[in-house]
This record gives structure tokens, sequence and C-alpha cells, in this order.
């Protein structure tokens, strides 16, 4: 039971109404009163009757069937349907707008009041609500759609234009948005959403499914994404971003609060958190990393520019620019920065360390594998390397430092605590340290080695410089300076040992092979030498002087001894000469004979 012509003869005349019921009965003139109330199925455009009667002047337009308008529907009051309702043109309705079934509208729809539809709502135009719009089931606007109140939708909600809402909204279904998502209270979508354009959301965004955005996407709170979340433009969220999948963002990503992502994060610019950062996966940013809290990322992370911590770090990480970290770091896998790395706290990691610039470790640093660093190498506690360390400028540090390998060091090297090398160490200029000093390799010092305790090598020890042990000095292999040597305890040395200056040993000085000292030696305890002593200068030796082989600076000491005997014989027994030229004194031909 359809109305002819919503646009024409009737809307010439709003006094007329023309009724179609399901009796085949037609009314086609004016009449001063109806019933506000039509059963059966009937369609049905309502205008106020009589102006004269100020009672009627508002019309209502009440259906219990299937409603039909071939036209434009006009309904200035409120309008309720207990079935479908179906609109070849526009609808406008002034009031409350409720439909039982299914609404379909193929123009613009205009409601001033609030929008109830029990079924689906099509929208081939517009849609503008000026109060709350609920749909139980699909809610489809080919065009812009516009809610002044809340929006709630039990099925899926596509919009092929803007999507517009004022309050709440809230979708059980997908969100589809072909263009820009603007909502000023918060959005809840139990399955996917995708937005083509802008989504901004002036409260919380709750997502149950993956969460897809062409353009920005703005979050004035909260925003959780059970699934992955994608934005291809900004992502700026005030409040905590929880996303249980993969989050990806091509430009900046900013949060105000924690960022927990349980898949992968990839941002493509900046990345700003200004609390706690959580990945489950890899990390990977384009541009900076700022995290103002906690970032812990379970494997990779990856940023292209610098990264700031304020708090701890967990990550498996490569940093382009400089790596800061305001508390402890802790790299589960292997941590390589670019340029210069700064730790305020400890510093552990469980792979290589590879660091282009300077690295500073205010607590303990910790490295399960290699540890190379470009610049200078600051630690302001103890520093433990599993493998090799390389340093090419000066490595500091105030603790103990434990090397299972090589350790290298361009620059010099200072260490307040015990050094331990399972390897080589090399150190390109001075080194000093502060405690015992074990090598258990070679040991190369191409300027002054300071050891205020022991030093213990296993292989040779070749010291370009000057060398001052404070305590004993145990060299397994051969011992090499090119300046002076001085040792305050005992001075083993289980092959040659050479000194191109002056060698002083407060204790006992062992030496299983050649010993060659260019300046004075002294010894204040026992001097044991297995192979040759040679002392270019005085040789003074307290206690015993044991040589197994030559000993060119004790002969010289001998010849003297006989010369000077024979002086002082000489002047304590004269010679007197007689006059007889012949026959020389009988003392002097005993003495030659």
């Amino acid at each position: 039971m359809v109305l002819e012509g919503g646009r024409g003869e009737q809307a010439s005349n709003k006094y007329q109404l023309l009724v179609q019921h399901v009796y085949g009965e037609t009314a086609d003139t004016g009449v001063r009163r109806i019933s506000r109330h039509v059963k059966g199925n009937s369609t049905l455009i309502a205008f106020p009757y009589n102006p004269e009667c100020e009672e009627c002047t508002e019309s209502v337009a009440v259906v219990d069937g299937n409603t039909v308008v071939d036209g434009d529907a006009v309904v200035d009051g409120d309008a309720v349907v207990d079935s479908d309702a179906v609109v070849d043109g526009d609808a406008v309705v002034d009031g409350d707008a409720v439909v039982d079934g299914d609404a379909v509208v193929d123009g613009d729809a205009v409601v001033d009041g609030d929008t109830v539809v029990d079924g689906d709502a099509v929208v081939d135009g517009d849609a503008v609500v000026d109060g709350n719009a609920v749909v139980d089931s699909d809610a489809v606007v080919d065009s812009d759609a516009v809610v002044d109140g809340d929006a709630v939708v039990d099925g899926d909600a596509v919009v092929d234009g803007d999507a517009v809402v004022d309050g709440d909204a809230v979708v059980d279904g997908d969100a589809v948005v072909d263009g820009d998502a603007v909502v000023d209270g918060d959005a809840v979508v139990d399955s996917d959403a995708v937005v083509d354009g802008d989504a901004v959301v002036d409260g919380g965004a709750v997502v149950d499914s993956d969460a897809v955005v062409d353009s920005d996407a703005v979050v004035d709170s909260d925003a959780v994404v059970d699934s992955d979340a994608v934005v291809d433009g900004d992502a700026v969220v005030d409040g905590d971003a929880v996303v249980d999948g993969d989050a990806v963002v091509d430009g900046d990503a900013v949060v105000d609060g924690d960022a927990v992502v349980d898949g992968d994060a990839v941002v493509d610019s900046d990345a700003v958190v200004d609390g706690d950062a959580v990945v489950d996966g890899d990390a990977v940013v384009d541009g900076d990393a700022v995290v103002d809290g906690d970032a812990v990322v379970d494997s990779d992370a990856v940023v292209d520019g610098d990264a700031v911590v304020d708090g701890d770090a967990v990550v498996d990480a490569v940093v382009d620019g400089d790596a800061v970290v305001d508390g402890d770091a802790v790299v589960d896998g292997d941590a390589v920065v670019d340029s210069d790395a700064v730790v305020d706290g400890d510093a552990v990691v469980d792979g290589d360390a590879v660091v282009d610039g300077d690295a500073v470790v205010d607590g303990d640093a910790v490295v399960d594998g290699d540890a190379v660093v470009d610049g200078d190498a600051v630690v302001d506690s103890d520093a433990v390397v599993d493998s090799d360390a390389v340093v090419d400028g000066d490595a500091v540090v105030d603790g103990g430092a434990v090397v299972d390998s090589d350790a290298v060091v361009d620059g010099d090297a200072v260490v307040d605590g015990d050094a331990v090398v399972d390897g080589d160490a090399v150190v390109d200029s001075d080194a000093v340290v502060d405690s015992d000093a074990v090598v258990d390799g070679d040991a190369v010092v191409d300027s002054d080695a300071v050891v205020d305790s022991d030093a213990v090598v296993d292989g040779d020890a070749v010291v370009d410089g000057d060398a001052v042990v404070d305590g004993d000095a145990v060299v397994d292999g051969d011992a090499v300076v090119d300046g002076d040597a001085v040792v305050d305890g005992d001075a083993v040395v289980d092959s040659d040992a050479v000194v191109d200056g002056d060698a002083v040993v407060d204790g006992d000085a062992v030496v299983d092979g050649d010993a060659v000292v260019d300046g004075d030696a002294v010894v204040d305890g026992d001097a044991v030498v297995d192979g040759d002593a040679v002392v270019d200068r005085d040789a003074v030796v307290d206690g015993d002087a044991v040589v197994d082989g030559d000993a060119l600076r004790l002969v010289f000491f001998i010849i003297i001894i006989i010369i000077t005997s024979m002086t002082i014989f000489i002047n304590l027994f004269p010679i007197r000469i007689s006059s007889s030229p012949s026959s020389p004194p009988s003392s002097l031909r005993d003495m030659s004979t």
C-alpha cells in the first residue's frame, strides 16, 4: 500500500491528507480532525491539517505496519513505525524517529531528535541526527553521517563520507568510514575499524579487532585495540595506548601515557611515549624514539634516529643515533648504537655491544658477547665482558674490569678496581689499574703502565713507557719495559727480562731467563737470574745475588776490587829503590818470583 505523489499534489496543499488503507478507501478532501494512529500497511505523509485548531498544530505519524514513501517524507513531530520504513526521497523528522524494523532512505535523512532503528538503517545520502542515534543492526550511510548525541550500532557501521559524532560512538560490528571520523566522546568498536581519512576521538577509543586509519589518528584519552593497529599518518594518543596485535604508524606516534603492543611496533617517523613503552615483538622506529618511562621490547628494537629512555630500557636494540637511558638498560640480544650511548644505571647486554660513539654507563656494564666502542668508554661501576672488548678511545672504569677474551684499548685505560683479562690486553696509551691486574695472555702497553696492587701476566708483558707496580709483578713470559721498571713487591719473570731504563725491585727479583738492564739495577731482596745478567750501570743487591750465567757487571766489580786492593797495599808498604841499578832489592826479586 503506497502513497503516490509525496512531492506533488499533496505538497501543494498541506491541509490535504491522502491515506490509502488496506480496505481500499481513499479520502481526498481536507478534514477537521483525524486520528493520529493509523493501523494497517499504510504510507503516510502528515502535515498540520487545521491551523485554526491549536491542539492540532503538530502532526504525529504512528504506523503499526510497513511504511513506504515514493517521494519525500516530512514529519513535523515524532515518527513511529512498528515495522519497516522505506523512503525513496529525503526523510525529514522534526522530532524523534523510531522504526521497529529496517529503515531505508534513498536521499538525505534529517532527524531533529533521537533516532531509534531496530533493524538495518540504510541512507543513500547524508544522515543528520540532532539527538542520539541507535541502530540495532547494520547502519549504512552512502555520504556523510552527523550525530549530535551518542551513536550506537549493534551491527556493522559503514559510512562512505565523513562520520561526526558529538557524543559516544559504539559499534558492535565492523566500523568502516571512507572519509574522516570525528567522535567527541568515547569510540567503541567490537570488530574491525577502518577509516580512510583522519580519525579524531576526544575520549577513549576501544577496538576489539583490527584498527586501520589511512590518515592521522588522534585520541584524547586511552586507545585500546585488541588486534592490529595500522595508521598511515600520525598517531596521537593523550592517554594509554594498548594494541594486542601489531602496531604500524607511517608518521609520528605520540602517546601521553603508557604504550603496550603485544606484537610488532613499526613507526616510520618519530615515536614519543610519555609513560612506559612495552612491545612484545619487534619495535622499529625510523625516526627518534623518546620514552619518558620504562621501555621493554621482547624482540628486536631498531631506531634510525636517537633513542631516549627516561626509565629502564629492556630491549634487543639497534640505534642509528644517540641512545640515552636514564635508568637501567637491559638488552636481550645484540646492542648496536651508531652514535653515543649513555646509561644512567646498569647496562646489561646478552649479546654483542657495538657503539660507534662514546659509551657512558653510570652503573655496572655487563656484556655477554663482544664489546666494541669507537669512542671513549666510561663505566662508573664494574665492567664485565664475556668476549672481546675493543675501545678506540679511552677506557675508564671506576670499579673492576673483567674481560673473558682479548681487551684492546686505543687510548688510555684506567681501572679503579681489579682488571682481569682472560686473553691478550693491548693498550695504545697509558694503562692505570688501582687494584690487581691479571692478564691470561700477553699484555702490551704502548705508554706507561701503573698498577697499584699485584700485576699478573700469563704471557709476555711489553710496556713502551714506565712500568710501576705497587705489589708483586709476575710475568709467565718475557717482560720488556722501554722505560723504568719499579716493583714495590717481588718481581718474578719466567722468561727474559729487558728494561731500557732503571730497574727497582723492593722485594726479591727472580728471572728464569736473561736479565738486561740499560740503567741502574736495585734489588732490596735476593736477586736470582737463571741466565745471563747484564746491567749497564750500577747494580745494587741488598740480599743474595745468584746468576747461573754470565754476570758482566759482576766481573767488572771484581777487576775494580783487585786494582783498589793493590793500590792500598802499595800505599801501606812503600818500595825502596837502591843506588845500584844492576841489582834490584831482594823484596822485589821475591815478589817477581
